[in-house]
């Protein structure tokens, strides 16, 4: 949706490289793929949760990118 509205993959390469950065230097867990001296370490998953804050996150992020490039949600449909 993000690489649609934006006309390109900026935003999306973006958003990937932040999200990596972040599970790699900020928090883990002991079922993490990458095992790396990290700021925070989670020691419980609570999925459902998780899954809800992403999704509100990901909200946001949305309004954010909306606002900030202009973006036409007609572009979708086209």
């Amino acid at each position: 949706m993000f690489a649609a509205m934006d006309e390109g993959l900026e935003s999306v390469m973006g958003i990937h490289f932040a999200n990596n950065l972040f599970g790699t230097i900020g928090v883990t867990s002991a079922s993490s793929a990458i095992q790396a001296s990290t700021i925070w370490t989670a020691d419980k998953m609570f999925p459902t949760s998780d899954n809800i804050s992403l999704f509100v996150q990901l909200l946001l992020l949305f309004v954010i990118l909306k606002k900030l490039n202009n973006w036409k949600i007609d572009k979708l449909y086209r």
